[in-house]
């Protein structure tokens, strides 16, 4: 805690996260009255209960901090500690809880996992390549999952489901608790090790930040696989022919850079994937790329606080993609794909969501 407060007292109060911070003024939250609250030293249990938990842990406010002060990290420490006093809100401990009784953060008993996954592909453990599906795409966005699924039996590819009753740790990691995160990740490792498993694919954006960033940097797991996201996979077979899109009936399409994606820099891929579709026009958002604006869901804002990851969804789709004219949002990230089409949903917004497996699966 002390060393969160020494590095905020270098801030020049220049308000650039602020300005950037997709929940800035929503619900009270502010990030410079945060760092001012930490420079003077004001930790107490209501700064520690009320303060951090809009963070969605985006980094835009490191990305363009002139100090290269990692509030981000701050946060998370700040989280972890209100964890500990038992100060976070209930349903911060309710996700805790479920992740490490069920194996995922949505109260759901392991056996609801994989119902909707042939037997054969379960079974199959002896292959070098193995698709983790994460817990939303098997619990909440199944058409996601099942489009993936799909991608890769029509590339001929042999591979397995890696489905087990566990968290990838995104939510853990993102709400501070790192102990119990990195009992969870040690599991995951005896897993992989055990099935002598080479590349990992998800299409989960979160999932593919955890392993790849979170898990050595955080955790201090390397995962002894490759990590490839279902952006990557597709690009990768669209250009060695093994899949080839159709043509469609012309469509505008925005893609929406989720975080978790941005951060590692994949950026390029999505889009030349999409752009081997013919008739596909794709256009970008006014905030786009590394520039792009947060969705809402990250670090278990929306089980904290939905309205504010709404409003700020919301936003983000009314401000930098609607005034383009399209007919669809496409992006590689569940919970992006759930939020957007939760806004679409609520305010009549005739706009389709997709992922970017339901995008190829669609015209293969």
């Amino acid at each position: 805690m002390m060393e969160a407060i020494k590095e905020t007292r270098i801030c020049a109060q220049c308000g650039s996260c602020a300005s950037v911070c997709p929940f800035t003024n929503i619900d009270g939250f502010h990030v410079r009255r945060l760092i001012r609250k930490l420079h003077i030293g004001l930790i107490d249990n209501k700064f520690l209960a009320s303060y951090p938990w809009l963070c969605s842990q985006c980094t835009s406010c490191y990305d363009f901090c002139s100090e290269n002060i990692d509030l981000p990290d701050i946060i998370l420490k700040l989280k972890g500690e209100a964890v500990k006093r038992g100060l976070a809100p209930k349903s911060v401990y309710s996700i805790i809880d479920s992740i490490l009784k069920y194996g995922n953060p949505y109260q759901q008993p392991p056996e609801k996992r994989g119902i909707w996954i042939r037997k054969e592909d379960l079974t199959r453990e002896k292959c070098k390549v193995a698709y983790w599906v994460g817990c939303t795409s098997s619990l909440r966005t199944r058409n996601i999952a099942t489009a993936t699924l799909k991608i890769l039996q029509a590339s001929n590819m042999e591979f397995s489901v890696l489905d087990p009753a566990l968290c990838c740790d995104e939510p853990l990691i993102k709400l501070g608790v790192i102990n119990e995160a990195k009992e969870v990740a040690e599991k995951i490792l005896s897993i992989i090790e055990n099935r002598k498993i080479e590349t990992i694919v998800t299409s989960c954006a979160g999932c593919y930040s955890t392993f790849k960033h979170d898990y050595p940097n955080k955790l201090g797991i390397e995962l002894p696989v490759e990590i490839l996201h279902t952006s990557q996979l597709i690009y990768k077979l669209v250009s060695e022919g093994l899949i080839t899109p159709s043509e469609t009936n012309r469509l505008k399409i925005a893609y929406h850079d989720p975080c978790n994606l941005k951060r590692l820099n994949l950026i390029d891929e999505p889009r030349k994937a999409i752009k081997t579709i013919k008739n596909v026009e794709l256009l970008e958002p006014l905030l786009s790329r590394d520039k792009s604006r947060c969705c809402g869901g990250g670090a278990a804002v929306p089980a904290i606080s939905y309205e504010a990851s709404i409003s700020v969804a919301y936003k983000r789709l009314s401000e930098d993609i609607l005034p383009l004219n399209i007919n669809t949002i496409a992006t590689s990230c569940p919970m992006c794909y759930i939020i957007f089409r939760t806004v679409t949903l609520r305010y009549k917004i005739p706009i389709n969501i997709l992922d970017i497996s339901e995008l190829f699966n669609l015209r293969i």
